[in-house]
């Protein structure tokens, strides 16, 4: 019979231990899955900071090119076209 009770005793302790060890690890799983959250949103916010970026050195490199000198007269006129067919392709998606 002690030995039945000796196995039934570790055998609590085992589910004693389990029990700690996975509420441990569900702690662990809430705090890794709250830091992934937050750097979600870190990566939204870099990749929004990054098209901003994007749209400014774009519209510099149009102003240096619409800026340039009588040499680059044919990339103005380029740029140019460009530009009216972008806002005329922005147009015909607006109309239905």
């Amino acid at each position: 019979m002690s030995e039945t009770m000796q196995a039934i005793d570790l055998l609590e302790n085992t589910i004693r231990t389990m029990i700690q060890k996975m509420i441990i690890l569900e702690k662990e799983n809430e705090l890794l899955g709250q830091k992934v959250d937050e750097l979600k949103q870190l990566v939204s916010v870099q990749n929004k900071d990054s098209l901003l970026w994007k749209d400014k050195y774009h519209s510099l490199v149009i102003a240096k090119t619409l800026q340039g000198s009588s040499k680059n007269t044919n990339n103005v006129k380029l740029t140019i076209s460009n530009l009216i067919k972008e806002i005329d392709t922005c147009i015909a998606q607006l109309n239905p």
